[in-house]
């Protein structure tokens, strides 16, 4: 009991021991002595109102014992009237302990949120019903809303999973939801306790009015408390990793394309050689020889006439002269011989000026004046590259023109191919299967270099060209 004054009136054992004072000491004592804030304690006793019908409880207040130890306590009271005068009695606790576990269950929160926040996993807890009961920043970040937002809705429902919208009732009741492994992961967590790993899932995603698939890699673990149990779920966003692996087998399985296209056109190359030397090398040699043998014959007959052997004679130039056109085709086939005696420049505008004569298709070739500091191989894959551009041109563009340059940019040769055809159309540039193009894309990597494809404005297909030279070729 306390006088409205300050005076302890009385005080039990338990007061005793908790301030370290005799029952009689205490009773010579005020409230005020007991405070180890006496200023705030005087001025709460003597400006609260009365209300003898109203308990009065005070939080938290520090209070010292005997010894100077200064403690917390938590006190709770009424006024009564006892002799005339105003009393108050008060139950006091020492709560030091609990605010100091609370501060260091505070503290832990935070820890964790701040280490949770940091993990670039996608983190929530999840109720029965599928509510977030919390969230990380990535998983905040990744549903684009506000986190109070997000503590409203179902795990889907603020992915924006496209399965989910069917039903009002949001994740888990769609027709489709039966198929989600995560969703199955997270129903045998609360039945069973099991833990799921790396449960794939997939879907198609609705965030600001833009659908996006994802892929994602889910975990799950039981998280039993007091109240009810929950299950934390972690979510790896792993759509670049997958469309980066679905990248990277295209590419396999277009270079095991290119190669084996690259094996066949080896083989019909040795082909036609073959049968080049067959057909058109072995019936020259033959008529050549057959030619000597008519000669040698008739050199030895008694009045063979004049005009007659050298009519031979120049039906076997004619014959070798053929010969030597077809043995010289095959070596240009094989490898262009221009490319190593007069250069790059003189090479593209001999076959400018073959592919003009052939097909029609009016060329316009522009070179550098000074020759060009290109390594053989660098050459060689700039005048494949030019090739393989005019065939498509022919092939495929329905051209007329072809404007092409070469030229010498920094580090680099520059060779462009422009014609006014119908234009490269967007599914050949993305088809794995176009080994054409992909040839010469690899011949300009291998050497450091690049290869870029693109529709003109103005109608007709762009193709450039950049090769390392010189001192920076690899």
């Amino acid at each position: 009991m306390v006088k409205r004054f300050s005076l302890i009136l009385e005080a039990n054992p338990a007061a005793s021991v908790l301030y370290g004072y005799t029952h009689e000491e205490l009773l010579r004592r005020r409230n005020v002595d007991l405070s180890a804030e006496p200023r705030r304690t005087r001025q709460v006793t003597t400006r609260t109102p009365l209300n003898y019908e109203k308990r009065v409880f005070v939080p938290v207040r520090h209070h010292r014992k005997k010894d100077g130890t200064v403690f917390i306590v938590e006190m709770a009271g009424r006024f009564f009237m006892r002799a005339g005068r105003p009393v108050h009695v008060v139950a006091i606790r020492d709560i030091t302990e609990r605010v100091r576990m609370d501060q260091v269950l505070r503290q832990s929160r935070e820890e964790l949120k701040a280490i949770y926040d940091n993990v670039p996993q996608l983190l929530c807890t999840l109720d029965r019903r599928r509510r977030i009961m919390f969230a990380n920043r990535a998983f905040i970040d990744f549903c684009s809303m506000k986190e109070a937002d997000v503590l409203k809705d179902t795990a889907c429902g603020v992915f924006g999973c496209i399965n989910a919208k069917t039903t009002p009732k949001g994740c888990g009741f769609s027709r489709e939801c039966g198929k989600c492994r995560i969703f199955i992961a997270i129903e045998d967590t609360f039945k069973t306790g099991r833990v799921h790993r790396n449960e794939p899932y997939q879907a198609t995603l609705e965030r600001g009015g833009r659908k996006q698939d994802v892929s994602m890699l889910g975990s799950t673990a039981l998280i039993n408390s007091s109240d009810s149990p929950k299950v934390l779920l972690c979510l790896e966003d792993i759509t670049a990793i997958a469309r980066t692996q679905k990248d990277l087998e295209q590419s396999r399985s277009a270079l095991s394309a290119l190669l084996a296209r690259l094996e066949r056109n080896k083989e019909e190359v040795r082909a036609n050689i073959a049968r080049e030397i067959h057909d058109v090398l072995g019936q020259n040699l033959t008529g050549i020889k057959m030619d000597l043998r008519w000669l040698e014959r008739s050199l030895t007959k008694p009045g063979m006439r004049r005009e007659a052997i050298l009519r031979r004679v120049g039906e076997a130039i004619d014959t070798l002269d053929k010969t030597t056109g077809a043995v010289q085709q095959l070596a240009y086939e094989l490898r262009p011989s221009e490319l190593e005696r007069l250069g790059i420049a003189v090479a593209l505008q001999n076959e400018t000026r073959r592919f003009q004569s052939r097909t029609g298709i009016h060329c316009v070739l522009r070179v550098p004046r000074l020759p060009l500091s290109l390594e053989t191989y660098a050459a060689t894959a700039l005048f494949r590259i030019f090739q393989e551009c005019t065939t498509n041109v022919a092939r495929h563009a329905r051209a007329t023109r072809i404007d092409a340059s070469l030229t010498a940019s920094g580090d680099a040769s520059v060779l462009r191919v422009a014609d006014n055809g119908r234009g490269i159309s967007a599914a050949a540039l993305s088809n794995p299967n176009s080994l054409g193009l992909l040839g010469m894309r690899e011949r300009a990597v291998s050497l450091g270099g690049s290869l870029t494809i693109s529709r003109r404005q103005k109608g007709g297909t762009l193709v450039t060209a950049r090769i390392p030279c010189g001192e920076h070729a690899p």
